[in-house]
């Protein structure tokens, strides 16, 4: 079965995953972001195989973290925190590409999947503000449990002490990103970009 994919060839075949590079360079970004971290303890697919520019790897069962948030649990966030906080610590620089689907709960632990492409900002804090602007943009609004849950994600980085202007600025960007790859929902006068902005107030509100 095909799974969709705009970037690279990406498969399910006999219950594992083969995914196809036309970039030698993504090819190998993401074959050494996959044994690095498994060698370091950090939760991502096991590497089955390798042969022309083609991963074979296992499957991961799960869930999404992008439909964790309205219905999650503090576990699964800290374990995305977790992952997160230990990839900086492993790499000494952002993943990038903090998309929630390149997330999966497995019933037991975060794991991280898709390390193909390019770093294209060097700030450890970008990645925390992309992860809360998407967690902040869903198109239908944002529940009470979504906001707690992207509250207690929020607060756990800056209890590392990351810096919080250099988080906004990670989310402001991604606001501009969304624009582009979500342009039919930004016609309206008060636009689902304006609404992600103004959560940022709401979102930095310290807890009591």
């Amino acid at each position: 079965m095909e799974i969709k994919s705009r970037k690279h060839y990406l498969a399910l075949v006999d219950g594992h995953i083969v995914k196809g590079f036309d970039n030698k360079e993504f090819f190998d970004k993401e074959l050494f972001y996959l044994t690095a971290c498994k060698e370091s303890g950090i939760a991502v697919p096991e590497i089955l195989k390798t042969y022309d520019m083609t991963i074979e790897m296992e499957y991961i069962k799960g869930i999404l973290y992008t439909d964790l948030f309205d219905s999650g649990t503090e576990v699964q966030i800290q374990s995305l925190c977790d992952w997160i906080y230990s990839f900086h610590k492993r790499f000494n620089g952002p993943r990038c590409d903090m998309n929630l689907r390149n997330f999966i709960w497995n019933g037991t632990e975060c794991v991280g999947i898709d390390f193909a492409d390019p770093l294209d900002y060097s700030d450890i804090e970008h990645d925390i503000g992309t992860v809360l602007c998407f967690i902040m943009s869903k198109n239908e609004g944002v529940s009470d449990r979504r906001l707690e849950l992207a509250r207690y994600f929020f607060d756990w980085f800056l209890n590392k002490d990351y810096e919080e202007k250099l988080i906004r600025n990670g989310y402001m960007d991604e606001i501009e990103r969304i624009k582009v790859r979500r342009k039919k929902f930004w016609n309206d006068e008060f636009t689902l970009a304006d609404k992600v902005e103004a959560m940022w107030n709401i979102l930095a509100i310290k807890k009591a």
